[in-house]
């Protein structure tokens, strides 16, 4: 009887765990924050003094998206117009 206990146990926190994991993996795969390049905004905005606030604003009022900012991101060699959203209610890292 209790052998019988401990592996109902057992399959019982595997389960718990397979399914924390299967979630936490969803989580990671989340696009939220992901950085996406503008494609309204003019492609010199990024040189001009105010070019940060312009992204930020191009990206708000015309793509919907809650942030904007110019970037030279990993893999790319052009300071430019990047969109992004938050992270559950925390502001994505730049």
């Amino acid at each position: 009887m209790h052998s019988k206990l401990r592996v109902v146990y057992v399959l019982l926190i595997l389960f718990i765990l397979f399914i924390g994991y299967a979630i936490c993996d969803v989580c990671k795969k989340s696009t939220y924050c992901e950085k996406v390049r503008s494609k309204t905004a003019p492609r010199d905005v990024c040189k001009k003094s105010n070019g940060n606030a312009l992204c930020k604003k191009t990206c708000w009022t015309i793509e919907k998206y809650v942030n904007g900012k110019c970037l030279i991101l990993p893999k790319t060699t052009n300071l430019d117009c990047y969109c992004y959203h938050y992270d559950n209610g925390s502001a994505c890292r730049a």
